[in-house]
């Protein structure tokens, strides 16, 4: 019942400090075998592509600096989650190859977008 109420807790939470919180709880109060099966299970859960980013993004040595982990909450708040934690860098590598992605009308959004919020 203890990590049934962290989950609801990590859930309400709705912030990844929630799910951290909860790999601290699960890590003292889980067996290994508890703990691998659970991820077992949570990774079953998703779609092969965003089973495969988790995997890389856990055993990245700096999972910051590679892509943004697959929304765990609302999309908005991941990526902003993710950009107060990026460097430079890696948030201007990632604004010019979406932007390069972007069909022309994106583009156009996007650039009418950036004039509103720079006004």
């Amino acid at each position: 019942m203890k990590i049934a109420r962290v989950i609801v807790y990590a859930l309400s939470l709705g912030e990844i400090d929630g799910w951290l919180d909860f790999r601290t709880i699960i890590k003292a109060k889980l067996t290994t075998k508890e703990r691998a099966s659970l991820a077992y299970a949570a990774l079953l859960s998703l779609d092969e592509e965003t089973r495969e980013l988790v995997c890389e993004n856990a055993f990245e040595a700096r999972p910051l600096n590679s892509e943004p982990m697959p929304p765990a909450f609302e999309l908005l708040d991941e990526a902003k989650w993710w950009a107060s934690r990026a460097d430079r860098e890696t948030k201007q590598v990632y604004i010019m190859s979406i932007y390069s992605h972007m069909t022309p009308e994106q583009k156009a959004a996007f650039g009418d977008y950036i004039k509103r919020a720079a006004a």
